[in-house]
């Protein structure tokens, strides 16, 4: 599932979530077959004011599928009040998982979200030197070019995999020399192999990249 806002955009793997926040509007996006279960908290205190991803363990993925079950939860019955305050205090917990990429909404920064794409040559169609859109992209999201592209290729490389891709033909579409090459890339971000991220417990541990 691809999650776009005003404020980048995450892939989120299997059994991840997203939290967003009230009043935040998304665009979203499956690739292949994606079952989702959606939780809405009607006013909610204590937690994150900003989207961000989360890995989802076994147990609050059975709470969310309970609560989505079940149906409605009232405040006024004790049952329905545990089982929310238990899901939200595993929002309020979670580490920020390295799925998402700031991506203004320029045609610039669109055309640079793809890991082919050969940044001085998107800089002379935009009008930009390199050295000019570097500064574009350190000051619209934080980072140097170099780790936001590799971190836009590393998100690709999910929406890839999710799709039934193999390693080898994904390491090729997103740019990297070879499978090897791109399995390091990939155990350095995420903290496993490709095919370990996709099985149905996530690791408990990410380093973000940069």
């Amino acid at each position: 599932m691809t999650v776009s806002t005003s404020e980048g955009t995450w892939v989120v793997p299997p059994h991840r979530a997203v939290w967003l926040p009230n009043g935040v509007t998304a665009d979203v996006r499956m690739t292949g077959a994606v079952t989702v279960r959606s939780l809405f908290f009607r006013s909610v205190e204590l937690v994150p004011c900003q989207c961000f991803a989360l890995s989802v363990s076994p147990l609050l993925r059975e709470l969310i599928t309970h609560i989505a079950l079940t149906g409605p939860m009232f405040r006024s019955n004790p049952h329905h009040q545990r089982l929310t305050e238990l899901v939200l205090d595993f929002v309020r917990t979670a580490d920020s998982l390295p799925v998402h990429l700031p991506v203004p909404r320029e045609t610039v920064f669109e055309a640079l979200s793809d890991p082919l794409a050969d940044p001085r040559s998107v800089a002379l169609d935009h009008g930009y030197s390199l050295r000019t859109l570097e500064r574009r992209i350190k000051n619209s999201t934080g980072m140097s070019l170099g780790v936001w592209r590799h971190q836009a290729r590393l998100l690709k490389s999910l929406e890839l995999l999710a799709a039934g891709e193999s390693v080898g033909e994904v390491a090729f579409l997103v740019g990297y020399e070879g499978a090897s090459s791109f399995i390091h890339a990939f155990r350095r971000a995420f903290g496993t192999s490709p095919g370990a991220y996709f099985k149905l417990d996530p690791p408990t541990r990410s380093n973000v990249p940069g």
